[in-house]
């Protein structure tokens, strides 16, 4: 049987995978936001790439601000990730360095619970 529609599908539109099912999360938790920044990213960039001449100028306008918008995300959300991962390591490096003084220990880490527990 021949597709009734083959000769309205552009050449590109033929040789498209199927598209890819959304998935929408259920919670914060399984929402990947590197991930989703990047197909907004790139979906940005796509779409700035494939307009033509005669798209008006503030359409493009408002795609490079888009564009312009999720980097500047993308780059808290590297900087948030890098301090956090700092914050690890240097107490990590703090809990390593009062093991070495057990003398101390339990009385700093008394009073350094408490000043976490009151900020």
């Amino acid at each position: 049987m021949t597709d009734l529609f083959a000769e309205f599908e552009s050449p590109e539109e033929a040789t498209k995978p199927p598209p890819v099912p959304v998935v929408v999360p259920s919670s914060l938790r399984e929402l990947d936001v590197e991930t989703e920044l990047l197909e907004q990213y790139r979906t940005a960039k796509q779409l700035l790439a494939n307009a033509e001449e005669n798209v008006p100028l503030n359409q493009r306008a408002q795609a490079l601000n888009s564009i312009t918008t999720i980097l500047q995300t993308i780059t808290k959300m590297q900087t948030d990730l890098y301090d956090a991962e700092r914050l690890k390591t240097l107490e990590a490096i703090l809990l390593d360095t009062l093991r070495e003084f057990p003398q101390v220990q339990e009385a700093f880490l008394e009073v350094y619970k408490r000043r976490l527990n009151v900020q």
